[in-house]
């Protein structure tokens, strides 16, 4: 599916399997294994011993830096780092202007870098297994690193990403990870295989052209960009594979400006704890946030999900966990669907699909917001609105438990065959603009005048601060309260 016009990919930034397949290709016939492999003076100790047959052991102190001519693994080709312990620090460091092509084994009992301004290509026969693992298409300063590698933490590793490079992990590769995570830069970042960090690590697949910074802040690990932004109609960030973290770790993907389609999602590939998407949640120092684009019907599991950038795409959106939005969602390229299964945080302005949006648990909104749906608009639990006002669309139903809008001057606009299990309350006024409703609550509009079309059932009482106003056919169960107006109805 296209959203909108996408440069052409004929450079070395190509983000599709089949793109990044070709560039596997292209160089992974390469001189293989680590070549010229000389540590940086000042940063510390490292012996590149060959074993035979294709194995490399790398022994390695803590924050040593090793400029090598080109590091590239055949499938059949294996390199173990030998690190002090599991948080000790091993940067690769390649500069021959050449993508690294990576299709063979790579493990470690520490954190392993790799940083390749010209690019990272996993094959899809490669395996990486580490207590951590950093895949950069940047340049990294080797003092810097050194200096905070050993400095006990909290660790800000920085990574220089203008020189245009890409990461892309092919269909088939494993990139796996521990406590340290697996973390992905560049211009462009693409997984289409599976990235996996275990005991409480993180993901993180961030694209951006300037420095990206990942690390502590203030005691919460958090992604810091601080940059100009993608060229536009770059596609930051690509994930079509599996994204999974195991014991609470969270998932961060962020990319893009305010004109990229920064970050593009499809399938059911992302599992973990805290899942973030697009450009705030990560901590920018610059306005970066790029739009999530849907690129197939995508499923998403975590204990939360926080998109604080637009989504758009027409395509079914599942998202099983508490969920918030906080750009708008369906604003340019209306979603299929939306489902959340959990509870829902609404601060982008709209919500809007061609089919139906369900949400199974409360839904508390901020601001004015417009709930648009083609089909059905369902909220199992109760809505609370504050600091704006609140429209409600449901083409074919809208179908709420309780709806409170609060706040001087803020109105409930519904639109669609209404059904509410609960109250209806707004601060201001309430408008049911389709025959047919019922209500099994109260209704009341505290400052502002409350009405109804044809047919209406509403099973307790009705107040109003000013007029109530019911169409024909209309039946209250309770009491009809219009303090400074009139009661009207269409029979009369």
């Amino acid at each position: 599916m296209k959203t909108k016009k996408m440069r052409t990919m004929s450079n070395l930034r190509t983000l599709s399997a089949a793109g990044a397949a070709s560039l596997f290709l292209m160089h992974g016939a390469a001189l293989a294994g680590p070549v010229g492999g000389a540590v940086h003076p000042g940063t510390g100790i490292a012996n590149i011993i060959p074993l035979g047959g294709g194995q490399w052991l790398i022994q390695a102190s803590n924050g040593v830096v090793i400029n090598y001519t080109s590091f590239n693994l055949l499938n059949t080709e294996s390199v173990f780092f030998q690190q002090p312990s599991s948080t000790a620090h091993v940067l690769n460091r390649i500069t021959n202007g050449m993508p690294t092509s990576l299709d063979g084994t790579i493990s470690g009992n520490g954190i392993v870098f790799f940083a390749n301004p010209a690019g990272v290509v996993f094959g899809p026969n490669s395996i990486v297994n580490a207590a951590g693992f950093y895949a950069a298409a940047a340049n990294v300063d080797p003092m810097t690193f050194h200096n905070m590698a050993t400095s006990g933490g909290p660790y800000q590793f920085q990574f220089d990403a203008s020189a245009g490079g890409s990461v892309v992990v092919n269909p088939g590769a494993n990139l796996i990870g521990g406590a340290a995570g697996v973390h992905l830069i560049g211009q462009q970042v693409a997984n289409h295989g599976l990235i996996r960090a275990t005991n409480g690590g993180n993901v993180t697949m961030t694209a951006h052209n300037g420095v990206v910074t990942i690390g502590e802040f203030g005691g919460n690990f958090a992604v810091r960009i601080n940059a100009t932004g993608i060229d536009p109609g770059f596609q930051g960030v690509t994930n079509t594979g599996q994204l999974e973290t195991v014991g609470g770790g969270g998932i961060m993907l962020g990319a893009g400006d305010l004109y990229s389609l920064a970050i593009r999602l499809e399938g059911n590939g992302i599992q973990g704890g805290h899942v973030h998407f697009g450009g705030s949640g990560l901590a920018n120092e610059t306005n970066t946030n790029g739009a999530v684009v849907l690129g197939a019907d995508t499923t998403i599991n975590g204990d939360s999900m926080i998109f604080w950038s637009t989504v758009d795409g027409a395509h079914n959106l599942n998202l099983v966990g508490n969920t918030a939005f906080h750009g708008q969602v369906g604003g340019t390229d209306a979603l299929a669907s939306v489902s959340v299964t959990g509870d829902t945080e609404i601060t982008g302005g709209l919500v809007m699909t061609t089919g139906s949006q369900t949400y199974n648990g409360l839904v508390n909104l901020t601001g004015t917001n417009t709930l648009d749906a083609g089909d059905t608009l369902t909220a199992t639990g109760d809505m609370t609105s504050t600091g704006g006002s609140l429209t409600l669309i449901g083409a074919n139903g809208v179908n709420v438990a309780g709806v409170n809008v609060q706040g001087a001057g803020n109105s409930l606009d519904i639109t669609g065959v209404l059904t509410a299990t609960g109250d209806l309350t707004a601060q201001q006024d309430i408008t049911v603009n389709t025959d047919g409703a019922h209500v099994q609550g109260n209704v009341h509009a505290v400052d502002g005048s409350v009405t109804f079309q044809n047919n209406s059932t509403v099973d307790l009482n009705v107040t109003a601060g000013q007029n109530v106003t019911f169409g024909n056919n209309a039946v209250v169960g309770g009491d009809v309260t219009a303090t400074a107006g009139d009661a009207t109805f269409g029979d009369d």
